[in-house]
């Protein structure tokens, strides 16, 4: 089965054409015999908002030995895209890889704290971000007919698949590793029976892929 190894996310540099304060990140993907193929920016997670920090979303494709993936091509491959951390909670985000960018594996390297957090959070609910990331995962996973793999610094790494779900994780605040062999096929068949890409994708579709603003009285909030 193919392999990736996905960094879990750390820190980028400062913006190099501001004095002020930048948050960035900057995980690396890997692959068999590789070098990086992918470092992206996160699109929701710095301090302050700039065209170029944001790079636009894309999926690319990932080659595999092929004594790793069961094809009848000469070069298996597989596309894939890369969010970041906060990146999990847009829906947007996800649907620009799979659907505009036919991704079939979505990587989300995170920093994502399990325990500390808001005190009024905690207070209501100890289990709100394990309750938060398990849900989110799988269903992006369903919603977008495509693999997701959660790596997070601080547990609930996880990956999920549609049809099948969850496929295996760690827990909170747990670390290691998680090797889990996704067979996309299923994910295929999921796109076969749901019929979510197609259906996006058709002349007509009657829900807006953007942003929707939010007008009271006719005026932007």
């Amino acid at each position: 089965m193919p392999r990736l190894w996905i960094c879990s996310n750390q820190p980028g540099p400062h913006h190099p054409s501001s004095s002020a304060t930048w948050l960035t990140s900057l995980p690396p993907l890997l692959a068999p015999s590789s070098p990086p193929i992918k470092r992206r920016t996160s699109g929701t997670l710095s301090v302050a908002s700039t065209p170029d920090l944001h790079t636009p979303h894309t999926s690319f494709t990932i080659p595999f030995p092929k004594s790793s993936v069961t094809s009848t091509t000469s070069t298996p491959t597989i596309r894939v895209g890369l969010l970041i951390c906060w990146d999990l909670a847009f829906p947007e985000a996800f649907r620009e890889l799979a659907i505009s960018c036919d991704a079939q594996l979505v990587i989300v390297p995170a920093f994502w704290r399990i325990n500390k957090i808001n005190p009024r959070v905690l207070a209501l609910n100890q289990q709100s971000e394990v309750t938060f990331l398990d849900s989110v995962a799988v269903a992006r996973a369903y919603e977008n007919t495509c693999a997701v793999a959660f790596c997070n610094a601080f547990g609930q790494s996880q990956v999920a698949v549609p049809i099948l779900g969850c496929l295996g994780k760690l827990g909170a605040e747990e670390e290691g590793m998680v090797s889990c062999e996704v067979d996309f096929e299923v994910v295929r068949f999921a796109e076969e029976n749901y019929k979510v890409k197609k259906d996006t994708r058709e002349e007509g579709w009657h829900y807006s892929r953007s942003a929707t603003v939010l007008a009271i009285d006719g005026k932007a909030v």
